[in-house]
């Protein structure tokens, strides 16, 4: 075992990773493109008519796409998160992450000794991506996204860690 800790996540930590699914789905990138389109054919239209009727149009539709862009980013992804929250409490609860050289492990930390928790072993192999951000590595697996916030790796831990998920076949840089 290469490193060991035991961190609860927040809410801007669930709210970070929504965010960033978004910026980096296909719906950010289409409104990019239909505003650079529409800027393009605005412009080409004025160009031949003169009309100044379809510089408003295009400003008024930008607008609109900007509107949509902001609360799709903002507005959407924060009610997202407060209900999936709101549907599993237990995702702010306490978690241990165990990182090896072949595999990461994630365990629930019970808050009473009765409780059971869910342990989990995932391969390298297994993990779609191993994405690294500015503050955060998120652990692609199927359908579920595991967020583990570099902040809580200790210092002295950092750069074997950052070496070991580096070596893998899955790992993507993302500024």
């Amino acid at each position: 075992m290469i490193y060991s800790k035991v961190y609860s996540l927040s809410f801007d930590d669930f709210f970070r990773l929504e965010k960033f699914k978004v910026k980096r789905s296909k719906t950010a990138l289409l409104s990019y493109l239909m505003c650079l389109s529409l800027i393009a054919m605005t412009t080409l239209n004025f160009i031949y008519t003169k009309s100044y009727l379809s510089i408003i149009i295009c400003a008024i539709i930008l607008i609109l796409i900007n509107f949509y862009t902001i609360y799709m980013i903002k507005i959407k992804t924060r009610l997202t998160v407060r209900k999936r929250l709101n549907n599993d409490i237990g995702m702010l609860g306490r978690n241990e992450v165990k990182i090896y050289n072949d595999s990461i492990e994630f365990k629930g930390v019970p808050i009473n000794k009765d409780e059971t928790v869910i342990e989990v072993v995932y391969p390298y192999a297994l993990c779609s991506a191993i994405i690294e951000c500015d503050r955060y590595y998120y652990f692609v697996i199927g359908d579920d996204i595991r967020i583990l916030p570099k902040l809580e790796i200790q210092p002295s831990y950092r750069t074997e860690v950052n070496e070991t998920l580096k070596r893998n076949i899955n790992y993507i840089k993302v500024k």
